[in-house]
């Protein structure tokens, strides 16, 4: 799955490219690349957790998606 990080939101990609006035429906990863996308990897899901925070990071080729467990602070 391909993404870009604005502004701190993750926005994902379609299924498809548009690229140079062309669609992609099976774009190769250099392409996705080329127009600025990066590839997404998700950590693992935390179990047991009502609230779970969501936090990105990323480096030169990917979006990293990263989930923690938020314990409840007795309001609601």
């Amino acid at each position: 799955m391909w993404g870009k990080l604005i502004n701190g939101v993750l926005k994902h990609s379609k299924s498809y490219l548009i690229w140079n006035g062309r669609k992609y429906w099976n774009a190769p990863d250099e392409l996705w690349r080329a127009a600025g996308f990066k590839s997404i990897v998700y950590d693992e899901f935390p179990e047991g957790y009502e609230e779970v925070e969501i936090t990105y990071t990323e480096d030169e080729l990917n979006i990293y998606v990263h989930y923690t467990g938020v314990e409840p602070d007795g309001t609601e």
